[in-house]
């Protein structure tokens, strides 16, 4: 394992989450130079990492970010995309929500790629790679997800589509395609995570980390296009959205705290469109895209 990345110079966005904290300890315990890139209050990265706090849908806070790199790092080997919101369906979501979460899941990719690319290119070296983490989502196809899929697809079609253009700088293109993962983007208590990867019907965060490992340690030649990984047992839509909706109870938010926490009486459920996406310590609304330090649960989300 170590010194299989000895000099390598990596990016993880989404790096306070559980992939991309995972991902980014495994890349510097493999000999690389990682800088960790979260959105604000975001502050559980890996440990020895560079960090950096902004917003990548935004052109500013992508130049900032990118300037950081070069700084650091003098230039990029690998980026790996992992940052991402999820998202309630079209017609119960805010027009800020749905914009918010394909700026997040398919934006900030596409905007990185580009950036990461231009520093590739620059680098002299005969090799670089672009590891995008999209979701099996687009292949279940779940009512439901219409927004969430619509940014994963994207991500999905834009991948296999840049590799063939980088083809012939010898600049791999790698899909990553989790499925049900452990980690607090799941609207569930750390016993209940526990619970879900003993039955095997989550992944633990760092066994996508290790499968990310694995394509960005293939020998210059060796594409690894795209890899699909799966618990054992990974839940159907429908278990999965009446999973979701019990983790409220198990959370203990009752309806009139739900309605104090945004500004109202509690009136037995939750608005349209009202979805909290936790990442690490730091809850993000959807809706509004305000950010709270301190986690709790205010709405639900597919585990798909």
């Amino acid at each position: 394992m170590r010194n299989r990345l000895s000099g390598q110079r990596v990016l993880v966005t989404g790096g306070a989450g559980g992939v991309g904290r995972e991902t980014a300890a495994r890349m510097l315990d493999a000999g690389a130079k990682v800088v960790s890139a979260d959105i604000p209050g975001a502050d559980r990265h890996a440990e020895s990492t560079i960090t950096f706090a902004g917003d990548l849908a935004r052109q500013d806070e992508l130049e900032r970010l990118f300037a950081l790199v070069d700084d650091e790092l003098g230039g990029l080997d690998i980026l790996v995309a992992c940052a991402g919101l999820p998202a309630d369906s079209l017609m119960n979501i805010s027009d800020a929500g749905w914009r918010q979460a394909i700026d997040a899941n398919l934006v900030s990719y596409v905007g990185c790629a580009k950036k990461a690319i231009e520093r590739i290119r620059e680098s002299g070296r005969k090799e670089g790679q672009v590891i995008l983490v999209g979701s099996i989502s687009v292949h279940i196809k779940a009512v439901g997800e219409s927004v969430y899929n619509a940014s994963k697809g994207g991500v999905a079609l834009f991948a296999e589509t840049l590799r063939k253009e980088m083809i012939p700088e010898k600049i791999r293109v790698t899909l990553i395609e989790p499925g049900a993962i452990a980690t607090h983007l799941q609207p569930f208590s750390d016993r209940r995570l526990q619970e879900f990867e003993e039955k095997l019907e989550m992944l633990p965060a760092g066994e996508v980390a290790e499968g990310i490992l694995f394509a960005a340690t293939r020998p210059p030649g060796v594409d690894v296009v795209t890899l699909r990984i799966e618990p054992l047992v990974q839940k159907s839509s429908s278990k999965a959205r009446k999973s979701a909706r019990e983790a409220r109870f198990e959370f203990g938010i009752s309806n009139r705290q739900a309605g104090s926490q945004r500004g109202g009486e509690g009136t037995g459920s939750l608005p349209p469109g009202w979805l909290f996406a936790v990442c690490g310590n730091v809850c993000q609304s959807v809706r509004t895209g305000r950010v709270d330090p301190k986690p709790r649960l205010l709405g639900f989300q597919s585990l798909t």
